[in-house]
């Protein structure tokens, strides 16, 4: 995050435009796994942050984990002509981090939330689940993978040979079997969220 002193696109960020090859720093970011934020959440529109001598460019951004990149909720860019008077403009990320931060709802008492406005999510109670559950747990999935047709269990010598529906459909019915196994074995309650609390 910060001032990157680099544009990975000229002919959208920058003003005017103008063609460039893209640095090969930007390559090495997503190499690593990472993703330009305001990208993520708009592909085309200019959020040029840097203004000087007639041209404003957009240097300073934000680049985030991949795997975070359904979290991101906005990204706004704020003149600071009066907060700052520097010639970057101030840029500012949102994510929903409810699942990332531990613990960010323990001082909410759910109880006296509108009930007309909540939804539900259930969790299942690992730290105190005795070893003859995780066994049960165990022997369940063990009983469903043994009662799938023998089609769906199809081992082929070459992995390739699987299309991308079929690795959706398979890994939909291990999720279910999982899912499953987990309902009827293991100890779990349901939380109550109010709607304001995405997760």
């Amino acid at each position: 995050m910060g001032d990157f002193n680099l544009i990975t696109n000229g002919l959208i960020d920058r003003t005017p435009p103008q063609h460039i090859s893209r640095p090969k720093f930007f390559n090495d970011l997503e190499t690593l796994g990472l993703i330009d934020s305001y990208r993520k959440l708009d592909e085309e529109a200019q959020g040029n942050t840097y203004h000087k001598e007639g041209v404003s460019t957009r240097i300073d951004q934000i680049w985030v984990s991949e795997t975070h990149s359904n979290k991101l909720v906005n990204f706004s860019i704020t003149p600071s002509t009066f907060i700052t008077h520097s010639d970057h403009n101030i840029i500012t990320l949102t994510m929903d981090t409810s699942d990332l931060i531990r613990n960010n709802r323990k001082n909410t008492v759910y109880d006296k939330l509108p009930t007309g406005n909540t939804h539900s999510r259930v969790m299942y109670d690992c730290d105190n689940i005795e070893m003859e559950r995780w066994d049960n747990f165990r022997l369940n999935i063990k009983n469903q993978l043994n009662s799938l047709d023998q089609d769906l269990l199809e081992d082929r010598a070459n992995f390739k040979e699987y299309s991308q529906e079929d690795i959706d459909r398979y890994w939909d019915k291990l999720n279910s079997i999982i899912v499953y196994a987990a309902d009827t074995e293991l100890p779990r309650k349901d939380i109550r969220y109010h709607k304001t609390f995405n997760s």
